[in-house]
């Protein structure tokens, strides 16, 4: 069984349509928000004033997701409230949002997956052929 994870897929694949994907990649941000847009012309409304991305309690702790912080420069688990830790609900930056990236990256995803499916098809079938 194969699986293609869509926003993995879509982050993998439009790395190169921005300046610094790393900035703009994660929850409520990119790629997800231009395929929203994409998807559903209109229905995203882009609010530049609210900040975005992960708030750390005062102290030796930087967190980094809701489920990991840093304690002297390690990444450890550390489990938090989602609305404590990134109270916009986004971590990405979704203002770098086009509708337009968003049809080229659902092309990008159909291209690949054209691709994908005949070469997994053949995999399973030489494996039940016992090649």
């Amino acid at each position: 069984m194969a699986v293609l994870y869509p926003w993995r897929l879509a982050s993998h694949l439009a790395g190169d349509l921005y300046p610094d994907a790393r900035g703009v990649y994660g929850h409520g941000g990119e790629p997800t928000i231009s395929i929203m847009m994409a998807l559903m012309p209109g229905a995203v409304d882009i609010h530049t004033d609210a900040t975005r991305g992960y708030v750390s309690p005062d102290g030796p702790f930087s967190v980094v997701s809701y489920r990991g912080a840093r304690f002297d420069g390690f990444e450890i688990g550390l489990f938090s409230e989602p609305a404590d830790v990134l109270p916009s609900g986004a971590s990405g930056d979704w203002t770098a949002a086009s509708e337009e990236r968003g049809q080229e990256i659902l092309r990008r995803i159909v291209d690949y997956t054209v691709r994908f499916l005949p070469a997994y098809l053949k995999l399973s079938q030489d494996s039940r052929r016992g090649r």
